[in-house]
C-alpha cells in the first residue's frame, strides 16, 4: 500500500527502512532518499515504523487511519468536523 504518493513509498518500503534501523520517520525518509513533500503521510509512516519496530506489523487503509489515529489532530486544526 502507498504510505507516501508523492514519492511513491510504500508500506513495505518504510518497514525495510525501519529494518536498516530507520526509527523516526526522517530517518525512514533520509535512508529512502526520499524527501518530505506535503507531509500527510506522516501519521501513517510513524505508525509503520512503530509497528515494525514491535514485530507487529498490521497496516490499514490510509483512510481508516487516519480517521482512527489521526482524528484529534485534524479536529484541532479544523479540517474534520465531528459528525452528530
Amino acid at each position: 500500500m502507498y504510505v507516501c504518493v508523492c514519492n511513491a513509498l510504500t508500506d513495505k518500503d518504510i518497514i525495510e527502512a525501519s529494518g536498516r534501523g530507520a526509527r523516526t520517520y526522517d530517518d525512514a525518509f533520509r535512508m529512502l532518499g526520499a524527501e518530505v513533500c506535503c507531509g500527510q503521510c506522516r501519521c501513517m509512516a510513524e505508525e509503520v515504523i512503530e509497528s515494525a519496530a514491535t514485530k507487529s506489523i498490521r497496516v490499514e487503509s490510509h483512510a481508516a487511519y487516519a480517521l482512527k489515529v489521526c482524528q484529534g489532530v485534524t479536529r484541532r486544526l479544523g479540517r474534520l468536523q465531528p459528525s452528530s
